[in-house]
């Protein structure tokens, strides 16, 4: 199978031992996981890492933009990364 195309790939991300272990003691899913990443906000840290979070602010402007795109799809060539068209579901 050919690598993904997907613009939200995280495949490459490995998770390490350390982080596996708090995962599962703070009951947080690989689901979650992967929303923080994608959706939180990013903030730089020491040593050339990056801290992905959701705060209070930054709920309160998902939860707006997830009332907008409510009933709404894109159409992606996974192929070429290209966004074929937008549209409002029936």
């Amino acid at each position: 199978m050919p690598p993904s195309k997907d613009p939200f790939d995280t495949t490459k991300i490995t998770v390490a031992k350390h982080a596996r272990s708090r995962q599962a003691q703070r009951g947080i899913s690989d689901d979650e996981l992967l929303a923080i990443q994608v959706l939180g906000r990013a903030v730089p840290r020491p040593g050339g890492a990056v801290e992905y979070a959701i705060d209070k602010k930054t709920a309160k402007q998902l939860h707006k933009s997830i009332d907008r795109l409510t009933g709404k799809a894109v159409l992606l060539d996974q192929d070429e990364l290209r966004v074929v068209t937008a549209y409002h579901l029936i």
